[in-house]
């Protein structure tokens, strides 16, 4: 039988995807700007209104960031982790299932703006704390620099990723890229998501924590 992971070893496999789904998401939407703009918003005002929707949704990371902080050390890091990574999975798949706003009208850009929010929000907290739940699950202070590294690293794996899976997605799809196949990027997101949900509540709480 192989050996099984240590606890360190978890924190820092589901670390580099968690925070691989918060750049890959940000990416993606900035990348799909064309498509996403005339999906959900009228042609004539639709990349201003796209962009005041990708910067509200960026602008929400800061309290996300000090809600998620707060709560994180009062309750744990690992409750509050959990959380990030499934909002942020869930409401980048729910952007994928968005009627257009030709067959739903104005609600295609609230829904698309509440979860760009809830998306913000979720990864303020994910990015905030992602990099002490991992430096806190050290016990070598030798350790620290590699563990703090893990964030930037992943960070650019995440946007990465997303260009590749953008290559495949429109060779898998062809023509239909723009009408439908860009929504199973969204897909993806939440499928990374489930993988780092799992790896992290099988963990235990970070040591520094407990103490």
């Amino acid at each position: 039988m192989g050996k099984k992971l240590s606890n360190i070893q978890k924190a820092v496999l589901s670390g580099i995807i968690c925070n691989m789904i918060v750049w890959y998401e940000l990416t993606l939407f900035g990348s799909l700007t064309h498509i996403i703009s005339s999906t959900f918003f009228l042609s004539e005002v639709g990349t201003i209104h796209f962009l005041i929707t990708f910067a509200i949704g960026f602008g929400f990371r800061p309290l996300g960031a000090l809600i998620f902080g707060y709560v994180g050390d009062r309750y744990g890091r690992k409750k509050i982790l959990l959380t990030s990574v499934v909002l942020v999975s869930i409401s980048s798949a729910a952007i994928g299932i968005i009627p257009s706003f030709k067959d739903v009208g104005i609600f295609a850009p609230i829904l698309l703006l509440l979860c760009r929010i809830t998306q913000g929000i979720a990864a303020g907290g994910e990015t905030s704390i992602n990099a002490t739940f991992l430096i806190e699950h050290s016990s070598d202070k030798k350790n620290l620099g590699f563990l703090g590294s893990i964030k930037a690293f992943s960070g650019a794996l995440g946007s990465v990723t997303c260009f590749i899976m953008i290559a495949i997605c429109k060779k898998l799809t062809g023509e239909n890229f723009e009408i439908w196949g860009w929504r199973l990027l969204f897909h993806f997101c939440f499928f990374m998501g489930m993988i780092g949900f799992l790896m992290r509540y099988v963990m235990s709480e970070s040591l520094a924590y407990k103490i």
